[in-house]
């Protein structure tokens, strides 16, 4: 099991501090669930999930610039299984990237999501479900692993549209669990997904990764029969490589927080969403509280991260300050090399993982 107290919600930035620090917290207990066949927080608490004012996920890269890794094979995957004259519904549409991208394609694109700020013909400030409009694919690009009872969700969706594919993206357990990224684990996400988790239930009719294995994609069909009832064997090995997370996590975070300021004196976390809500959360529990962070979405610039009130900057506010005191810590490591590129040796740039090892090292 990987269990931890963070943020209840990690997408969240507050215009003071002290709003942000008044959030609330919630409970991660990771664990195989028997009855599903994936891993689930058990101690999810849906009654904390808020998709409000102050909820910004982000498409943009570390340039700022909207960036989509969906396009990147979505054409190819037209081009095998469908077409422009299929109607497609992105469920969990942020602020409608996709579904402009989409449409100005010549697909027939809808979008839905509670966080829309600027709904229109297409784009609806509200959440999909089984009753609402029809398509021929569903979308859903990191949807699935926040909905409780991932599968009852997907049935019914099928039931109501049982000629429809859907394609859902996720962030692989494999990748998080080999690459040993224990921040990527949130309240948020109750469900933690594997490729063969939908093959078992699904018939799969598509898949890949992308980002290094970071991201999976799957496109599956409507089951040929009820797949209710299953029972998928348990991961023989999910246990201790939960159980290695939650001993990296402590490990990482007592070696940070006590000997961080006898070699830097400021540490900056690049990647201020998700990852980098959970990781200064963490630190600023274990008493690293002169945190900084940067981001390249300039929604979240001058915003505080949820619950441990860090402010987020600009990057070009935190050039001048760079210099060999300075760390940054890149929140997902497939972002290192475009970090370190931009810093241009102006000060130290690594992971968690790596600020660990060189503060553990006995030549530190």
């Amino acid at each position: 099991m990987f269990s931890a107290m963070v943020p209840a919600n990690a997408s969240r930035f507050f215009p003071s501090k002290a709003d942000a620090i008044s959030q609330p917290h919630a409970l991660i207990d990771l664990a195989w669930d028997e009855s599903l066949g994936i891993v689930t927080n058990g101690s999810f608490d849906e009654s904390l999930i808020s998709h409000d004012a102050y909820y910004c996920t982000s498409v943009a890269n570390i340039l700022g610039e909207i960036d989509l890794p969906i396009t990147r094979y979505f054409d190819s995957l037209s081009s095998r299984h469908f077409s422009t004259d299929h109607k497609i519904i992105d469920i969990g549409c942020g602020q409608g990237e996709f579904v402009d991208w989409l449409r100005n394609r010549g697909y027939d694109a809808q979008g839905y999501d509670p966080v829309v700020s600027e709904p229109n013909a297409f784009l609806f400030n509200e959440y999909w479900n089984p009753d609402s409009m029809a398509a021929d694919l569903f979308v859903m690009r990191c949807v699935l692993p926040h909905i409780p009872n991932p599968w009852h969700f997907l049935n019914s969706l099928f039931d109501r549209h049982p000629a429809a594919n859907v394609l859902i993206e996720f962030q692989d357990l494999e990748w998080i669990l080999n690459e040993n990224i224990w921040w990527q684990f949130s309240h948020d996400h109750v469900n933690s997904f594997t490729i063969g988790n939908f093959t078992s239930h699904y018939p799969v009719i598509d898949t890949g990764t992308y980002a290094n294995g970071e991201w999976s994609w799957v496109l599956i069909g409507k089951a040929t029969k009820d797949n209710s009832g299953l029972h998928i064997e348990r991961n023989s090995t999910i246990d201790a490589r939960l159980t290695k997370a939650q001993n990296e996590r402590q490990e990482t975070l007592s070696v940070i927080s006590e000997q961080f300021l006898d070699k830097y004196s400021d540490f900056v976390l690049w990647g201020a969403a998700g990852k980098g809500i959970v990781i200064a959360d963490a630190l600023v529990h274990f008493g690293l509280t002169e945190l900084s962070a940067v981001d390249s979405d300039m929604r979240r610039w001058a915003k505080y991260l949820e619950c441990s009130g860090v402010l987020v900057h600009s990057p070009e506010t935190l050039k001048d300050s760079l210099n060999s005191n300075t760390y940054i810590v890149v929140s997902n490591p497939n972002h290192l090399e475009a970090v370190t590129t931009w810093v241009d040796s102006r000060c130290n740039v690594g992971t968690l993982t790596s600020l660990h090892a060189r503060l553990a090292s006995p030549t530190n």
